[in-house]
């Protein structure tokens, strides 16, 4: 079931959640994130690197085959995992290893011989993991004290039964005051992330830089560089990207609120609209 989301493509993202998760808030920012090419999962409860409960990626036939290719030509060892490719970031073997999300594990977020070989002239697609304690909760008392402010969680997978102390979050019907089922009032979105850097402080944000199709303008201006204007103030921006088209970009904050992109693998346009992640004042 897990592998076959990977292949469908008539879809610009597909997410895979396990039959006992509870969305307790919005988690559509994860699939306009994969749908830009991002395979995205969490790190898993019990200490495993990855859990495969949770997934998210923008699906093709090409990458469903790579997983075939995968599975057809590697063995699992208790000693180096997946076609050798080793079980780090664990030091030795982890729950479920063995299995599926061993396997996933391996697949998109090592980079060893077995995985080249399955991958060579597939689809490029950049793994990166996401926040356990707030898109896959599992009964994590690693996500904090009783400082953790149990709304900001979108995605509840674990417990499924009543917490056990006040370290841990219930599901819905566990939260004060009980779940009636009665239809719940929307829910809130959990308050903006402040990111301190010395004096200054910041939020997180999705920033649109947009395209550049301008192939067919006569030269100047250079066409694979682009000055945008944004609202607000970037502290600080994430300094290279790729375009869903897989183009390699750099990034750089140039002016109070102006951030120039440039292409890097070409001298050339882009028509594809490329988001990056700044922290705005």
């Amino acid at each position: 079931m897990r592998l076959h989301a990977l292949g469908l493509d008539e879809y610009d993202a597909v997410v895979f959640y396990d039959q006992d998760v509870e969305f307790q808030g919005d988690m559509t920012p994860v699939l306009h994130c994969a749908a830009r090419g991002y395979f995205i999962s969490a790190s898993g409860g019990v200490g495993e690197p990855f859990n495969v409960g949770f997934f998210a990626l923008r699906p093709s036939k090409k990458l469903l085959r790579a997983a075939e290719i995968f599975g057809a030509n590697v063995n699992f060892s208790i000693e180096t995992g997946w076609g050798d490719c080793g079980f780090l970031p664990s030091g030795s073997k982890f729950v479920g290893a063995e299995c599926g999300q061993g396997f996933f594990h391996t697949l998109f977020y090592k980079d060893c011989k077995a995985v080249k070989r399955a991958l060579v002239a597939r689809l490029p697609l950049q793994s990166v993991m996401a926040d356990r304690c707030i898109w896959n909760y599992q009964n994590d008392g690693d996500c904090g004290n009783h400082l953790f402010n149990c709304s900001v969680i979108r995605v509840h997978h674990k417990p499924t039964h009543k917490p056990e102390n006040d370290r841990l979050c219930g599901k819905l019907k566990y939260h004060r005051g009980g779940w009636t089922g009665e239809p719940q009032p929307p829910f809130p979105p959990p308050p903006p992330l402040k990111v301190r850097k010395g004096k200054e402080a910041c939020v997180p944000s999705c920033v649109e830089l947009g395209n550049n199709c301008i192939c067919n303008a006569p030269m100047p201006p250079p066409h694979h560089i682009k000055n945008v204007t944004v609202d607000g103030r970037p502290v600080h921006c994430q300094e290279q990207v790729r375009s869903p088209s897989n183009d390699f970009f750099a990034v750089k904050i140039t002016g109070a609120s102006q951030i120039t992109i440039r292409r890097l693998d070409a001298e050339s346009c882009w028509c594809d609209d490329v988001t990056i992640e700044c922290c705005m004042a």
